[in-house]
């Protein structure tokens, strides 16, 4: 009768232990939710996050507060569409 050694049998253990650990899924990257939000002629201290106590924006306010806020930016060409792009 023919009879597998000790060693063989750890061996055999040891490589289904690491193809089993081998075989799991990466964990997922949560991705960046970003949002952009531009308006035609809406200039950068026309909402109530940024201090302005004549426009009433609550929604953005909410968004604002809860995320990121950019609050500087610099253009090379000032005229009205690239600046607020």
């Amino acid at each position: 009768m023919n009879r597998t050694k000790p060693a063989q049998w750890l061996f055999f253990i040891a490589v289904l232990f690491l193809l089993e650990s081998c075989n799991k899924p990466a964990p997922e990257l949560q991705k960046p939710n970003i949002l952009f939000c531009m308006a035609d002629d809406w200039g950068w201290p026309h909402a109530g996050v940024y201090g302005d106590s004549v426009v009433n924006t609550p929604s953005f306010d909410k968004l604002a507060t809860q995320g990121m806020l950019f609050e500087n930016a610099f253009v090379a060409s000032p005229s009205c569409t690239p600046s607020r792009n």
